[in-house]
């Protein structure tokens, strides 16, 4: 356990601020800030967490808040494989403590001298916008893919709108063979995919 705290990075403060919905030198709502509890208990690198309500002395109109988190394991690494395949998988989900998450992961397949890669790069929440940005790649000698995706979920009730964009793209080659198992002909693929949404919430 003590290796495991020396290894892991603590979510920097910022981090935790900007998923609070209780803003500075405004009137304190007691529901964001329950709202809050449950925001940072609901992201993918804290496990718990708790706010307080502390008086400020010599002060009638001002609290202090105080916000307890407990960080989560966030280094994850695992592997699979049988007879024909296997690969290797690491994930930190909370890199160097801001918050976002980086994958990778290698492959191999029996009698193919080219080894597979994927990877992806994730941020939970972009300058305090609730965005989250992702973005993957795949590479195979079967084809190679790239996506990127904007997301604004409802995160909470409080949330009045919600939005998102995914962009994919992928390329390939379509082979026709003889029936002795030559390729007669190759064609080159890049199918493409588009998302966009919105939604509004009303009470």
């Amino acid at each position: 356990q003590r290796w495991g705290n020396r290894l892991h990075r603590k979510t920097r403060e910022r981090v935790v601020r900007n998923l609070l919905l209780v803003e500075p030198l405004q009137p304190l709502d007691p529901l964001q800030a329950s709202e809050s509890e449950r925001v940072l208990r609901a992201s993918p690198f804290i496990s718990d967490a708790h706010i307080t309500v502390e008086p400020v002395v010599g002060e009638k109109d001002s609290v202090d808040l105080v916000v307890l988190v407990h960080d989560k394991w966030s280094i994850d690494v695992d592997g699979e494989g049988d007879l024909s395949s296997g690969s290797v998988r690491i994930r930190e989900r909370n890199f160097l403590g801001w918050g976002q998450a980086v994958e990778q992961q290698v492959g191999a397949v029996l009698g193919q001298p080219e080894l597979l890669f994927s990877g992806s790069h994730q941020v939970y929440n972009i300058r305090n916008s609730r965005i989250s940005s992702y973005a993957s790649y795949s590479l195979s000698p079967n084809g190679d893919n790239l996506g990127f995706s904007l997301q604004r979920p409802f995160y909470s009730p409080l949330a009045k709108w919600a939005a998102g964009l995914s962009w994919g793209q992928g390329w390939s080659q379509y082979k026709v063979y003889d029936t002795e198992g030559a390729v007669l002909s190759s064609y080159p693929l890049s199918p493409a995919s588009l998302d966009i949404w919105g939604g509004r919430s009303f009470r």
